[in-house]
Parts: C-alpha cells; sequence; structure tokens
C-alpha cells in the first residue's frame, strides 16, 4: 500500500480514526461505488498489522484466498508513467496493438511498480 506508515485517518468498520498509508486510501476512494455496497477484502485492514503470528498465518494463505474469489482487483496505484496506456494496451492484446518505444516503456514500468513483488503475488505465479 505504499508506504508501511499509515499516514492519514479514515472510519474502517464504524470506527473513525483507523490509520491508514495515502496508497490504501486512494485505492479505497477509486474502489468505492456511491449506488451499491462494494465489499472488499483488503489485507491491510483485515490482518492485525501488530500479530506477527496473524500476519504469517494469513500470508500463507494468500494462494488459497486468491484462487477461490470470485472477483480480484488489484491496486497498482495512482495513474502515472503512462500507466493508463498501459493498461489500455494489455487490455486489448487480442486486437494485434502496435506497440512503440512509447508503449514498452509504459507497461516496463507498471510491471516494476511495487505490488509485483509482494510475497504471496510471488508465491502464486
Amino acid at each position: 500500500w505504499g508506504g508501511s506508515v499509515p499516514t492519514i485517518s479514515i472510519t474502517f468498520n464504524g470506527h473513525k480514526g483507523y490509520p491508514v498509508t495515502n496508497g490504501l486510501k486512494s485505492a479505497l476512494c477509486h474502489l468505492r461505488d456511491e449506488t451499491k455496497i462494494v465489499i472488499i477484502w483488503v489485507d491491510a485492514l483485515c490482518i492485525n498489522q501488530q500479530d506477527n503470528a496473524e500476519k504469517l498465518s494469513q500470508v500463507s494463505s494468500m494462494r488459497y484466498i486468491y484462487s477461490t474469489v470470485r472477483d480480484t482487483c488489484i491496486w497498482l496505484g495512482e495513474e502515472a508513467d503512462n500507466s493508463n496506456y498501459a493498461v489500455d494496451l494489455i487490455s486489448n492484446l487480442d486486437e494485434r496493438n502496435t506497440f512503440n518505444t512509447d508503449g514498452f516503456r509504459a507497461i516496463a514500468s507498471l510491471q516494476k511498480r511495487p505490488w509485483r513483488f509482494r510475497v504471496w503475488v510471488i508465491q502464486c505465479n
């Protein structure tokens, strides 16, 4: 979720002042839906980050969690380094896109984002 130190507060499960990182707050703001209830499982909120035993137990369950969910949404962060262009290129691969230098750079930048290197992402590959 970006930095490891919470820097902003949100209301979570009815409790005000719950500390989160800017990246997590940004993700929650982008993923919310004004017209319907959206249930989101967020590791930083659903796992007690102060309990190392719980964190270790949950990380070892990530393969199961991600393989059994109906939908998975991955927050890669705010748009930067032509990331919207990279996602468009990747989304339309079946349309025989012609990749130019900017397209390759955009995709390379997107692949360097920190999410891709989290422990459970690597173990699920």
